[in-house]
């Protein structure tokens, strides 16, 4: 995660890494298969994607550069510097150079929210939050409204599904807690001016709140 907490850089379930940038996929390997294992900034410059079996499934070519290192910055970009903080290589994805007063006001349908990871009002008044200790809660400017009550669980992320179900899932992809909402089709998840948490379909009708408006 960039420190802005704005870029996520993820190994997906068909073993696709990939750079996720205010909730868009911005930079991705392809789907490598499901025994993608691990990402490894090696010792000899080169960042390396592995399987279960030890093979080298993709990289980035910069080997020969011993104490590199790999930075995911706050502008969206992911570099490979050389230990002098040349760069080696990038993913080009600089979007936004001013990531830290961007406000992400919506998840879209099949966006991911990762812990640490939040969605907020315009002016910030209100925002859900998937917080470190696995409970996914929305606040208002002095106090927790809603929460799903999975504090101390080993949550992995908060998925905007396609059917449009908004599941919680742990680190073995077992779901958590969900909208009770699969079948709606597309929807997107927005925290709204009032402090009302909704589910909204792309008509603007909503299917699931957190019965929160008018909370202070």
């Amino acid at each position: 995660m960039s420190a802005d907490s704005q870029s996520i850089l993820a190994i997906q379930r068909d073993g696709n890494l990939s750079l996720l940038s205010n909730f868009n996929n911005v930079w991705n390997t392809g789907a490598l298969g499901t025994n993608v294992d691990r990402l490894v900034m090696q010792a000899d410059g080169n960042l390396v994607l592995y399987n279960t079996s030890n093979q080298a499934l993709w990289s980035s070519q910069t080997n020969g550069n011993p104490g590199a290192w790999l930075a995911l910055q706050t502008d969206g970009n992911m570099v490979v510097y050389s230990s002098s903080n040349v760069a080696l290589w990038s993913t080009s994805t600089v979007h936004n150079p001013d990531h830290l007063s961007y406000v992400n006001t919506t998840l879209g349908s099949s966006g991911m929210l990762y812990p640490g990871q939040r969605i907020d009002t315009a002016d910030r008044r209100f925002k859900l939050i998937l917080q470190g200790d696995g409970n996914l809660v929305l606040y208002s400017p002095t106090r927790a409204l809603w929460a799903t009550g999975t504090d101390g669980k080993q949550v992995a992320f908060l998925a905007m599904q396609g059917d449009g179900n908004l599941v919680l899932y742990d680190k073995n992809i077992n779901p958590l807690w969900n909208s009770r909402t699969a079948g709606y089709g597309a929807l997107r998840l927005a925290v709204q001016q009032d402090g009302n948490l909704v589910l909204y379909s792309r008509l603007n009708v909503p299917y699931w709140n957190t019965e929160t408006s008018g909370a202070q």
